[in-house]
């Protein structure tokens, strides 16, 4: 786009001021597809001035930071006339004033509705009925636009509209990043913006409320080509963009494609007491040179140590154990040289430890006793015999019982001789 000659326009000239406080300073103006940077530069200097503006470019637009409101209205009216492509958002002391008012039908009628507001000293710019994010059904909540003014802070006291009782809440902030419903891009809205226009479904160059396209023919998405809507929160355009915003992840750098990692915050290392640095006493710098080269004295200086006359003779300790310690050894020698000497413990001798007892089920240990030393011993022997002859007439005996019964059944119930059986 070229830009046309601003002599027709009105030159507006900043008001001198020393300082521009965050909230008063204009928002910035992203301006795409610039063909002639230098033409637009001039332009603009002849619009509002030399100091009227600054210029940031970077891969894909230029981004355009007027100094004053003046200066901001002066360029987008200028650039909306020469049809460029660009968008940019609603100045701070444009802004209004919203609130969310809970519990009043959808069906109320909002002139009603505003004239109520309106009757308790308050100056409103819009009402807007919520819906449903999914069904699209209104809801029982209503977007209350005030006019900038002192006492917006009492909206909050009104408590009846139109025959019923409402609570004014502040609106919910959602963390999800805004997108444009003209262009499909994200990070601006509608109202302030003047891309091509791309449809949401087809990701057509025309409005998504002329679109075509029938519910048999897949979506195309405007942003990565997909076979998905434009607004599909699965898209990769979006997830990347949600990756970036995050705090503590990597940002890509726009001018130079690189990921510029966020700086990190240095966590203390917790120190023992052990491994803590002794503390010491700083030389003063009054201290002689010689001082100083000694480096820093430590906090508690050395007791001097007490001389000992020459002639006292230092006792060094002994190496034999205490008495309560020393073995008793034997007057003999052995009489055999095979045979090893005893030694017998004195009476002060420390007693032998306990051994701590185990904790839940003790192992079982294998046992050394023969399990057939007993076994054939002649008591037991003649009784094993004597209880193994009854067990046997008892089980005879039984046999010969269930034989008769056997020899008794048959005879009842059959005509067949009981000697044929035998």
């Amino acid at each position: 786009t070229t830009p046309s000659s601003a002599s027709a326009g009105t030159r507006i000239t900043p008001a001198p001021t020393t300082s521009t406080s965050a909230a008063a300073r204009p928002p910035p103006i992203h301006v795409a597809e610039v063909s002639d940077f230098e033409g637009l530069c001039y332009a603009l200097e002849a619009l509002v001035g030399s100091d009227g503006f600054t210029c940031r470019s970077r891969v894909h637009d230029i981004v355009i930071a007027p100094s004053t409101p003046d200066s901001y209205r002066a360029v987008v009216r200028y650039l909306a006339g020469n049809k460029f492509s660009y968008h940019t958002y609603q100045l701070q002391t444009e802004r209004s004033y919203r609130v969310v008012m809970r519990g009043l039908n959808h069906r109320a009628p909002v002139g009603k509705i505003r004239t109520d507001i309106e009757n308790q000293g308050h100056q409103v710019r819009g009402i807007t009925n919520v819906l449903d994010s999914r069904t699209k059904r209104p809801l029982p909540l209503f977007f209350i636009d005030l006019e900038p003014a002192a006492n917006n802070a009492d909206i909050f006291d009104v408590s009846r509209v139109f025959f019923s009782e409402v609570r004014i809440e502040e609106p919910y902030r959602s963390r999800s990043t805004v997108q444009c419903t003209r262009c499909q891009e994200y990070q601006h809205t509608k109202g302030y913006c003047n891309r091509p226009p791309r449809c949401v479904r087809c990701g057509g160059g025309h409005e998504s409320s002329t679109c075509l396209k029938t519910r048999e023919t897949p979506a195309t998405c405007a942003l990565c080509g997909g076979d998905h809507p434009a607004n599909y929160k699965g898209c990769q355009v979006y997830k990347e963009l949600q990756e970036r915003s995050r705090p503590g992840q990597p940002r890509r750098d726009v001018s130079s494609g690189r990921a510029r990692p966020v700086a990190a915050v240095p966590v203390p290392t917790p120190m023992h007491v052990a491994d803590a640095p002794p503390r010491v006493h700083q030389t003063p710098q009054s201290a002689s040179p010689a001082a100083r080269s000694l480096g820093p004295r430590p906090l508690h200086p050395p007791k001097p140590t007490p001389t000992r006359p020459s002639t006292l003779k230092k006792a060094t300790p002994s190496k034999t154990p205490p008495p309560t310690q020393k073995m008793k050894l034997p007057s003999k020698a052995p009489s055999t040289q095979n045979e090893a000497p005893s030694r017998v413990p004195s009476r002060t001798a420390t007693p032998a430890r306990t051994s701590r007892p185990q904790r839940g089920n003790p192992i079982p240990q294998p046992s050394t006793e023969n399990p057939y030393t007993n076994l054939f011993q002649p008591e037991l022997l003649i009784k094993f015999i004597a209880e193994f002859k009854s067990l046997a007439n008892g089980l005879m005996s039984a046999l010969t019982s269930l034989s008769n019964i056997l020899s008794s059944f048959t005879q009842t119930h059959t005509n067949i001789p009981p000697y044929e059986y035998q």
